[in-house]
């Protein structure tokens, strides 16, 4: 707490990090917004941005992390630089401007099963992926022996 006379404190200002939103109007809103907020410090990241403030707010160096719609939000997770489980450890509140539904419980709740079902759906892939390159590599290795063992030598 800063202190500004003696027996009176004022609460530091909670820190934001705030993702830019893609369209100058849509950025007017959503500053309007966060400057409508007392005692709220926003830090400004650009979309290109999202790995860094997803490490920002995995590191706890902010309080919330605001967006202007749940699309900005998605668009960060489906990049993969939006780890809201980190998140959520770090104590980190998502904000976000322009909500689908008033009940900010329903649409929480809804972003974190979301979240968890792609998490899942993307290990599965993953492990795929990996089992789908051991076999073409496997493959690719058989196919060189074949070709060397019927390659006449060199003379």
């Amino acid at each position: 707490m800063n202190k500004a006379s003696p027996g009176t404190e004022v609460p530091a200002a909670v820190r934001c990090a705030a993702r830019r939103a893609a369209d100058p109007e849509g950025d007017r809103r959503l500053r309007a917004d966060l400057d409508a907020r007392q005692g709220w410090r926003a830090e400004y990241f650009l979309p290109k941005d999202d790995d860094e403030m997803n490490t920002a707010l995995a590191a706890g160096r902010f309080r919330h992390a605001a967006f202007l719609n749940l699309d900005a939000l998605w668009e960060a997770v489906w990049k993969g630089e939006a780890d809201l489980d980190a998140w959520e450890a770090a104590g980190v509140e998502i904000h976000v401007v322009e909500p689908p539904a008033a009940d900010r419980d329903a649409w929480r709740g809804c972003v974190r099963e979301t979240y968890r079902s792609l998490k899942k759906w993307r290990t599965a892939n993953r492990r795929r992926q990996i089992v789908a390159a051991v076999v073409l590599s496997l493959l690719a290795l058989a196919a060189m022996a074949v070709l060397l063992s019927i390659t006449p030598p060199v003379r």
